[in-house]
Formats: structure tokens, C-alpha cells, sequence
């Protein structure tokens, strides 16, 4: 039976939520999983679905049964989606959305948020044939049938005099239905009216009037003229002034427009009251002593007769029981009598509802009851079944039915007997199976509450998968001579082969239904890792090989260098880690560079940090050099003339400058830190003072003094300081 908007309407939220993760299933959303806390979340699903520009989308889904979504729902979802880092949310209702909220998706959040209104529901389960449950289909007929007999069950009855209160037969039955519902937890739609009766006693409204004496605020004594309505309905209940009663004295008034009136009701009972005449004495009696007058005092001036509703009874269907309900319109007491159905009867309603959904009949069951419940579970040849009944309408409340594994499987090999069953994914109410038959894969759905079963698709067989997945493969990746090993199917849709060689391996998952490659991961041998990587670097050879779950990495060395390169694991992408040259061809490259600068020395030191650093010294030099790691370039100099050296060429300078033949050093001292060295030399009575670059040798201050006389001691004194 194809769904309609008017029975999506009448389903419960938790069914609503149930229907829409089938129709994930079908619109093949991935990982469909209902949120358990959607109160808190702001939504009730969470899915995936593969986009075929975007890729891997996350979808989630708010779920309203039945009336309007508003623009302030749309917003709060929007949040939801924000919140949780979502793609993409579908806002679903059994009803419609507000214009401003379709305003709202479309113009601010479109393609983000979208919309399914009641309509595209129906149309999406009838397109997908999700059809509906056998006891939704039962209740909207029971209620149409209840609606009929309603109809049939009460009569227009004509009273020759008026109602005192409105009698209003709808109500009364709603007010029962509805304590129904909230005593026994019974359904409304369950719920129908066979019998109404209604009790009416009469009443009479008597208009008085009387003339009374009384003594005013000076004293003086007055006649007064008093006048209004007494309402009899029994010995007992005598109202005098209706005036004085605000409902009453509307009632008073209404009744008193009319000589006649109309109820609906089965079957209508007059109860036996006091007669008019009773009716008279009464009145005249009371208010002569409310009054304090004599009878003959009061005046009446007009009687008339009406009908006070002042019981119903209602015999009630109540799905596959029936009950009676006692209302005392007077004071809107309800009493109802229902019994629960014997559990000779609940069992034998729960086995047909076992033959009805699977075919079969129960072979053993147990029961037990919980509360207005009774469960009963067992199981039929090829079905476990278990249901909940309610015990007063005979009602199913829940029902799960699930075949067996054994009887799935068989099921499964009855339809393809030739066929290998790859892989069953049972979910709640339906498996999906992959079968491998006749070079195809079939993809079979199987409702698991009666064995119906459908095509869902057909996949290309494994065999064309590997032709597909070993050529993108060998045309892209340093690999080949790759072999089928095994595949496996996702989904019901992507196959995922794993092929293998001496080369290496991979895992190819390619789309089944078009033969797409949707993703892939290869992994080459350790030994075609080493010939990529011994192509690539001819002139050395291989030392060390470690690996991680990604990558291999190489010792490598030439001649002059040593290096560490690493190779992903696809053979695509090959990084160096470190190229440096050899300690021995580092210090060959150092003694290269201090030739070349004329200085002879002996290497002291070589170390390797960021770059070679080169520790050497000579006769006349001393110092470091900084050569590039890789290929030895020199990077940085730190050259310096050793004290011997420097003490030779300021001999040197003052041979040539002042003809000095035997200078004779009295003090040197080094300032490293500075980069210069001080010196002072005699010769004779002369003194020599100089500051020399130590990297150079260049005099950068100098002077000359004859230590003789007074002020040759004051300026030694100022040139003792000065090069100190």
C-alpha cells in the first residue's frame, strides 16, 4: 500500500525517525547512526555520503513530526551544523515550513541546509517502495470505521422543552477518550462511541415577584417591589434568585428563548421529577421564608418547564475490546469499566499477527505481562518473533520479527544456488547480501520481518575490477607484474581488490556499478625500494635500510659523501634527508682552501655541527674555517697570524722603516677577543709601541719614543697605558 500525507501524519516520531533511516539506507548514506541524545544535540541522524566534486560530505538530520517549521528552527539547526563541524543538514518534517523559513534556506544557507517537507517524504518512501506498517494501515481504517459508526450510532433528538445547560455530545465523549488515554494509555484512534445515553431530569424556572416592606436609612418604613427567576430541580436544590448566580442567570435567559431544543444521542432516559404543581408550592414556600412574608405575598407569573442533562453512559469499541463510561454531567465525574482482554485472547491475537507477518506458526513462545502490556516472544521455523500487545484493546504496540541466520543464508542460496555469498549485513529490519554468480555480483536486500527479497543492484565482477585497478596502478606507480589476491565488497557497492607481486602490493577500491577507481593504496617491495633508489643514485652504494608505516629510509655513500634519502612507500616521492661529505674529504677540501690562501698548516680538528668546522694551525697562522656540509665550499674564514709570527713581521716593518737591526721584544700581549695583538720592542735608548692586526699583520697604531730625560718619562708613562 503506497504511503499517503495523511497517514505520515498520524505516525509517532520514533516511527517517523525509523522511516527515514531507510531512506538513508537507500539513498546510500554511509554510517547512518541515530543520535541518542537529539534534545541536546539538535539533531536526530548523523551520516555520511560520498559527493562526487567534494568528496566525503558529513550530513545531519532533524527530524520534526507533523505541523510548521519556523525560521527560528531553521537558524537553531544551522548552529547545530556549525557546532559539530557538518557539511551539509537535511531539516525533515511530516509537515510543511514556513515561508520565511524556506526564505531563510534558500537565500542565506543554500546548499547547506535543505528542506524535505511531508510531500517529498511520501514521494521518496513510495519511489523507494518503503511501505508502510500493517498496524498503521489498521489504525487509520479503525479510525475512519470509528468515525463511520459514530455517525451511524448517534440520532438528532427533538425534546419538547429546553436544555437548562447545553448538552454536548462530543465533548462528553472526548472527556472520556481522553481519561482513556491518560488512565490506561490507550490510543484516541482506538477509541469509538457504540452506544450513547443520555439522562435528563426536569427542572422548572418560575418568574416571582412580591411586594416587601422595609425600613430605610432615615428610619422610614418602605414597600419594596421584588422580582425575579427561581430555578426548582428538585425538593432539595431550589434556587430563588437566579440573577444572583452568573451562570445560572445566562442559562435562565437562553432557556427562556426557547419552547424546544435538539441533542444527539442514542437513546435518550427522563428521569421521574417533581411535577409542576410541586414545582409551585416549593417556590412560594422558600421565598416566603427568605422574604418573610405570607405565600399569598408572591406573585408567579409565569412557569416553565426544562431538562437539566445530568448523567451519560457510553458503551465504547475499543479496538477488539469494549468498555462503559459513566459521566455525571453535573459534576464531570467520569467512571469507566474495562476489563482487560484474557490472555487466551492476547496470545491467540499475537500468533495470527506471528502467521500474518512471516507465514508461519508460532512452535513455542513465552509470555509475560508488564503493566497494561503482555510480551510474548517465540519463534516459528525460520523466525524469531516477538511482540507487545495492549491488554485492553488488543492492540499490537511493538513488534520484532527477524529471520533467523540460518534460514537467511538458505534463503539467500535458494534464490542464487550457484552463487558464493561474499559477505550478510544484517540490520534491524533488513540484511543486504553480495553474491558472487555468473561473473557479477548481485546485491540482494531481504526484509528480515518476512523474507520478501529484491535486486537491489548488480556490481561488475571482481575480475574487471583487478583489469581496471592493476592498469591504473602499473601506468602510475613504479610497480608491476601485479597478481589478483583477494577482494572483499563495501558498501554493496565499491569492490576492494588486493593484488600483489614481487614488486610490491596494493589495495585498489573501485565503484562496482561503473568500474571508477575511487581509491587506492600501494606499497612497493623493500627491494624495488632499493633499485629505485640505486637508479637514482648510480655512484653509491646502499649501507642501512630502516622503514616506518609510510616511508624507507637509506643509508647511502659515494666516494666522497654519505646521505640519507627517504622513499615513500608508493615509490612516488623521494626526499634527502642529509648529504655530507666524508670526514677525510672534509679535511682534504680544508687543506685545498688554506693553500689556496697561501697559509701552511696542520689540521687539528674537524667537526661536523651544522656545516664543517675546520681547526688548524702553523707556524704563522692559526685559526678556523667553515665549509658547506654537502660539497665543501668555503663558507666563512677565521684566519689568525700566530704571536711568533706577528713578533717576526713588526721586526720586518721596523728594519724597513727605521734600519732597526736588533730589536729586542720586551712585552706581547694577545687580545683574542679584540683581534689585535700589543707590542713593545727596544732597541738602544729607542722604545717601539704597536697594536697589529692578528689577521692580517697590518700595524694599525704605532709609536716611537727615546727614552731620555723628564718628558720622555712622562710619555713612556701615557704609552705604558696606552698599549698595555
Amino acid at each position: 500500500m503506497p504511503w499517503t500525507l495523511e497517514m505520515l501524519r498520524e505516525i509517532d516520531r520514533e516511527y517517523f525517525a525509523e522511516l527515514i533511516m531507510d531512506l538513508l539506507r537507500n539513498l546510500e548514506f554511509r554510517d547512518s547512526e541515530r543520535i541518542k541524545t537529539p534534545a541536546e544535540t539538535g539533531a536526530d541522524i548523523i551520516a555520511l555520503r560520498e559527493d562526487p566534486l567534494s568528496g566525503l560530505e558529513k550530513y545531519m538530520f532533524k527530524i520534526k513530526a507533523g505541523g510548521l517549521v519556523s525560521s527560528n528552527e531553521i537558524t537553531a539547526f544551522i548552529q547545530t551544523l556549525d557546532r559539530y563541524k557538518s557539511d551539509r543538514g537535511i531539516f525533515i518534517t511530516s509537515g510543511d515550513f514556513t515561508k520565511d523559513a524556506k526564505l531563510l534556506a534558500q537565500r542565506e544557507h543554500r546548499g547547506r541546509i535543505i528542506l524535505w517537507n511531508g510531500k517529498k517524504v511520501v514521494d521518496l518512501l513510495n519511489e523507494y517502495q518503503i511501505e508502510p506498517k500493517k498496524e498503521l494501515i489498521e489504525m487509520i481504517e479503525s479510525r475512519r470505521e470509528a468515525e463511520k459508526k459514530k455517525k451511524e450510532v448517534l440520532n438528532v433528538v427533538r425534546l419538547e422543552s429546553p436544555l437548562l445547560f447545553d448538552f454536548n455530545h462530543e465533548k462528553v465523549i472526548e472527556s472520556v477518550v481522553s481519561k482513556l488515554s491518560q488512565e490506561y494509555k490507550i490510543k484516541r484512534i482506538f477509541v469509538s462511541p457504540e452506544y450513547l445515553e443520555v439522562f435528563l431530569s426536569p427542572a422548572y424556572i418560575i418568574s416571582w415577584s412580591s411586594k416587601v416592606q422595609r425600613e430605610n436609612e432615615a428610619g422610614e418604613v418602605e414597600t419594596l417591589e421584588l422580582r425575579d427567576k427561581a430555578v426548582i430541580f428538585s425538593e432539595e436544590k431550589i434556587i430563588t434568585k437566579a440573577s444572583e448566580d452568573e451562570k445560572l442567570k445566562l442559562a435562565v435567559s437562553k432557556a427562556l428563548l426557547n419552547d424546544s431544543s435538539l441533542i444527539k444521542c442514542t437513546e435518550k432516559t427522563l428521569e421521574v421529577g417533581i411535577s409542576p404543581s410541586k414545582a409551585t408550592l416549593l417556590a412560594k414556600s422558600k421565598l416566603s421564608k427568605e422574604l418573610g412574608v405570607s405565600q399569598s405575598h408572591i406573585e408567579i407569573s409565569d412557569k416553565k418547564k426544562v431538562y437539566v442533562p445530568t448523567k451519560a453512559i457510553i458503551k465504547l469499541k475499543i479496538y477488539r475490546n469494549r468498555g462503559e463510561a459513566e459521566v455525571n454531567l453535573e459534576t464531570s465525574e467520569i467512571k469507566i469499566n474495562i476489563k482487560p482482554l484474557s490472555e487466551e485472547k492476547l496470545i491467540e491475537y499475537l500468533k495470527d499477527e506471528c502467521r500474518n507477518s512471516t507465514k508461519e506458526e508460532l512452535r513455542e513462545y513465552k509470555t509475560k505481562a508488564n503493566e497494561n502490556r503482555f510480551i510474548l516472544r517465540g519463534e516459528t521455523d525460520r523466525f524469531e518473533f516477538g511482540a507487545a500487545i495492549d491488554m485492553y484493546t488488543g492492540a499490537i504496540l511493538a513488534k520484532d520479527v527477524r529471520m533467523k541466520r540460518d534460514a537467511l543464508l538458505n534463503l539467500i542460496k535458494s534464490v542464487y544456488p550457484r552463487g558464493k555469498i561474499i559477505n550478510v549485513e544484517e540490520g534491524k529490519r533488513e540484511a543486504v547480501a553480495d553474491i558472487l554468480v555468473e561473473g557479477k555480483i548481485a546485491v540482494l536486500k531481504v526484509n528480515l520481518e518476512n523474507g520478501e527479497h529484491s535486486l537491489l543492484r548488480e556490481l561488475h565482477s571482481p575480475d574487471e575490477a583487478f583489469k581496471i585497478a592493476k592498469s591504473i596502478i602499473e601506468e602510475n606507480f613504479p610497480i608491476k607484474g601485479m597478481e589478483f589476491e583477494s577482494f572483499s565488497i563495501t558498501e554493496h557497492r565499491i569492490i576492494e581488490i588486493l593484488m600483489s607481486g614481487v614488486e610490491g602490493k596494493a589495495r585498489v577500491k573501485v565503484d562496482g556499478t561503473n568500474l571508477d577507481v575511487i581509491d587506492y593504496f600501494v606499497e612497493i617491495s623493500p627491494k624495488k625500494a632499493e633499485e629505485i633508489i640505486s637508479s637514482k643514485y648510480k655512484e653509491w652504494s646502499i649501507k642501512e635500510r630502516t622503514e616506518d608505516a609510510d616511508s624507507y629510509t637509506f643509508s647511502i655513500e659515494s666516494e666522497s659523501q654519505s646521505a640519507k634519502v627517504k622513499l615513500s612507500k608508493d615509490g612516488k616521492f623521494l626526499e634527502e634527508l642529509d648529504v655530507v661529505l666524508k670526514g677525510d674529504v672534509a679535511r682534504q677540501k680544508a687543506i685545498e682552501h688554506l693553500e689556496k690562501m697561501g697559509v701552511e698548516a696542520k689540521i687539528e680538528e674537524a667537526a661536523l655541527k651544522e656545516n664543517w668546522e675546520i681547526v688548524f694551525i702553523g707556524d704563522e697562522r692559526f685559526g678556523k674555517i667553515t665549509l658547506d656540509r654537502k660539497d665543501g665550499s668555503l663558507i666563512e674564514e677565521e684566519i689568525n697570524y700566530t704571536e711568533r709570527a706577528l713578533e717576526k713581521l713588526y721586526y720586518e716593518h721596523l728594519k724597513l722603516k727605521y734600519g732597526e737591526e736588533n730589536p729586542i721584544t720586551e712585552r706581547m700581549t694577545h687580545y683574542r677577543d679584540k683581534g689585535y695583538l700589543t707590542i713593545k720592542v727596544s732597541s738602544g735608548n729607542t722604545l717601539y709601541y704597536a697594536k697589529i692586526d692578528v689577521k692580517t699583520g697590518r700595524v694599525i697604531e704605532e709609536d716611537k719614543l727615546i727614552d731620555r730625560g723628564l718628558m720622555a718619562r712622562i710619555k713612556k708613562m701615557q704609552l705604558e697605558s696606552k698599549y698595555k
